[in-house]
């Protein structure tokens, strides 16, 4: 994941066990992949997120997921935006290839406060949202999202 300064990040995987995913922290991060589900892309610019649909989960979810989740202090500390005060800014470039068949809702990035998320940016099948709080489609992007 040389890709990306992940200093002040960690991963978790849908590996592991129930309850209990695989986390990775600093500093075994800054040169940490684990095929397929975290690794660096073909054209080596970035890096791919993978999960399974009957994947391990984190305690408080019954979906698994692959995922970045920013820390401080050097990577040893979760990271909370406040939603009441500050400026925060999150730039991302992505793309989602590929929906669960069952359920076809992805999740491409959450904002967390001190005790839940903020915001979501999620698609559920071509249609793009963008959530707030409890509205799951507080703004819709685009409904005519192509994987």
């Amino acid at each position: 994941a040389q890709q990306l300064n992940l200093t002040n990040w960690k991963v978790t995987l849908p590996t592991g066990s129930s309850g209990s995913p695989t986390e990775v922290k600093q500093p075994a991060l800054a040169t940490f992949s684990s095929s397929p589900w975290f690794t660096v892309n073909s054209k080596c610019t970035g890096v791919q997120f993978r999960s399974a649909v009957n994947a391990v989960t984190t305690p408080n979810s019954s979906y698994g997921r692959a995922e970045l989740r920013e820390m401080t202090d050097n990577g040893t500390k979760n990271a909370s935006w406040s939603a009441t005060s500050g400026t925060h800014t999150m730039t991302f470039r992505e793309a989602f290839n590929k929906l669960p068949n069952d359920k076809p809702h992805v999740v491409g990035a959450q904002i967390h406060d001190g005790d839940d998320d903020v915001t979501v940016f999620r698609l559920e099948g071509t249609s793009l949202y963008i959530t707030k709080g409890d509205n799951t489609h507080h703004k819709l992007v685009t409904s005519n999202y192509k994987l």
